[in-house]
């Protein structure tokens, strides 16, 4: 859809995720930490995108679709 409208994105296979944190330092490495695993329920989805500017990421709503 995005190519039919002559609409520029990244071609990479998209994975879907949640950043928690970027640039972190910390002593504690990711596997001696203990995560449950969880269950939700995704009630709208927005399309954002994140333009670098500098050292600070701006991050703009580009669209948002309802699910419930």
């Amino acid at each position: 859809m995005l190519a039919e409208g002559d609409i520029p994105f990244w071609k990479k296979k998209f994975i879907p995720h949640i950043t928690l944190l970027r640039n972190a330092e910390s002593k504690w490495r990711f596997s001696d930490i203990a995560v449950r695993k969880e269950t939700m329920t995704v009630r709208r989805i927005d399309l954002m995108r994140s333009d670098l500017l500098q050292n600070d990421e701006i991050y703009t709503k580009i669209g948002s679709i309802e699910l419930v």
